[in-house]
């Protein structure tokens, strides 16, 4: 998956510096559906040389999403689910 259509879906970057990590550095991406009261979050494995292996429902590991047109369909779910509409 590219960088660009996780973005055009509204993910946003979260950067994690070598200190934080203790190890390397490096980027991930989230997306949160919902409300304080019930929110779910998407977030992406690490990016490697500009490309994401997979995204899965945070607290979730066994709901992983390797192709974009799968994880529009989830968000689609996920909003008509919380706010009854796309």
């Amino acid at each position: 998956m590219k960088i660009s259509e996780l973005k055009k879906l509204g993910f946003k970057k979260t950067h994690i510096t070598k200190e934080e990590s203790s190890e390397d550095a490096f980027d991930y991406y989230t997306l949160e559906i919902g409300d304080d009261y019930e929110k779910f979050c998407l977030i992406s494995k690490e990016v490697i040389n500009k490309e994401i292996e997979y995204v899965e429902l945070f607290n979730y590991t066994s709901f992983r999403f390797t192709k974009i047109k799968d994880i529009k369909v989830l968000i689609d779910i996920l909003k008509i689910s919380i706010y009854n509409k796309i």
